[in-house]
């Protein structure tokens, strides 16, 4: 149940495994895996009553707004947060769970409009800030305010609503996946993101621009999803999902780690880069178990390799959200059939058999190896492999990794092993 980039991403796993694959979409890049594309419509009336084995809501209007709990009623096995999961996205809903779970926390506000907010940031005391819209569907994305006027500029000039304001935490970031059944959590793969737009974290916010992702289950990552159910919040909203979760935060200078938000579905690229890891999983059997509310951890394998992945763009992004008209599409993409890792597509269509960009997030490139050094020089020799018409990347992906690993071995979010490699 997605549209294009994450029907991607699954679809290749799940057909590798000799799965037959239905998707809710009329993409190129989920039908050129050989998946059945039924054609995506917003009240996924062409595919609510049809008798599915298993269905997997990826989408966030699928997960938000009752299908899944509609493929429920049904008997239908289903992967999904459901509606009441979907709420720990809410930015003041995740950050009453994290206080609840005992987890360290920024000081922080969350305020009905954005009016009330302003006279809040003139008087916090607050230096630097984290603005941040309450509702995933807002629009307009979390903003790091570096300075009070710059905090005041984005309240002013967006839309009146609910927000939260959040003082600054400085350290790197690391998200934390796992799998809730219902009865446990199946902790999965670590990430550190790259959400910048340019190099060297400079730059607006982005969906992301590129993501390391590794597997190194800890004693620590256990404890962190265990803590979780200490939160009556958490529990509640927990009743229903079934699914994949994700909470990214930042270790601080104090090797703490502090929680920032939920993603209660599959990320992009988060998906497509973790996949090449999995690959010796028996993963449609997992994920049936995690629908089911019987998982069984061993059928979900991760391999020792790391990954790196680079989202390839049109230039534009991400402000075509804001001004659609700003992207210059329609151009060739050369260089598909050249890449020797894994690749997602996603604004990518065909014209006269030739794929072309048609919007802004064209694709995923990924590179795996035993180190992150191995990772990063498959992903972007495959990258420079790949050409259109404003075309934009960023070349950095994993360059941090030399610094942050120390502090989230101190941390003890990865081992000493994992710590040691390049």
């Amino acid at each position: 149940m997605d549209k294009d980039v994450i029907a991607d991403s699954l679809g290749q796993i799940l057909m590798s495994e000799g799965h037959d694959v239905y998707a809710s979409t009329d993409s190129y890049a989920v039908s050129r895996l050989g998946v059945k594309c039924v054609g995506w419509q917003e009240d996924c009336a062409n595919v609510l009553d049809k008798d599915w084995d298993l269905v997997v809501a990826c989408g966030t209007n699928v997960t938000r707004d009752g299908f899944v709990e509609k493929f429920r009623e049904r008997g239908i096995p289903t992967l999904g947060s459901g509606a009441k999961g979907f709420t720990m996205e809410l930015k003041d809903v995740g950050r009453q769970i994290f206080e609840e779970a005992g987890f360290k926390n920024p000081r922080w506000a969350v305020f009905d409009t954005n009016e009330v907010a302003i006279e809040f940031v003139k008087t916090s005391g607050f230096r630097k800030m984290v603005v941040k819209f309450t509702e995933t569907n807002r629009g307009f994305r979390t903003t790091v305010c570096d300075d009070v006027a710059s905090a005041l500029f984005v309240l002013r000039n967006s839309p009146n609503g609910r927000v939260v304001i959040e003082e600054k935490i400085d350290g790197p970031e690391l998200s934390l996946a796992a799998y809730w059944d219902g009865t446990k959590f199946i902790p999965t793969v670590s990430t550190m993101e790259h959400k910048r737009l340019w190099r060297g974290d400079r730059g607006v916010l982005t969906p992301e621009m590129g993501t390391l992702v590794w597997y190194d289950l800890t004693i620590k990552i256990i404890d962190i999803w265990t803590s979780l159910l200490d939160s009556p919040t958490a529990v509640e909203c927990l009743k229903d999902y079934r699914g994949f979760i994700d909470i990214n935060g930042i270790v601080d200078d104090h090797c703490e780690y502090v929680p920032l938000e939920f993603t209660c579905r599959y990320g992009v690229p988060q998906t497509a880069i973790m996949l090449p890891l999995i690959r010796e999983s028996a993963y449609g059997e997992f994920l049936l178990g995690v629908a089911k509310g019987n998982s069984d951890p061993r059928h979900l394998r991760h391999t020792n390799l790391v990954a790196v992945g680079a989202v390839l763009a049109v230039c534009g992004y991400p402000y075509h959200e804001t001004y659609p008209d700003i992207l210059n599409i329609g151009a060739p993409i050369r260089g598909i059939g050249k890449i020797l890792g894994d690749v997602t597509l996603g604004a990518v269509k065909l014209v006269d058999g030739v794929p072309v960009t048609d919007g802004a997030w064209v694709m995923c490139v990924t590179g795996v190896g035993m180190t992150v050094d191995i990772a990063r020089t498959n992903c972007y020799q495959d990258v420079e492999k790949i050409s259109f018409h404003d075309m934009i990347f960023r070349d950095d992906i994993g360059c941090k990794w030399d610094t942050a690993k120390f502090r989230y071995l101190d941390a003890g979010f990865i081992s000493v092993e994992l710590c040691a490699r390049p």
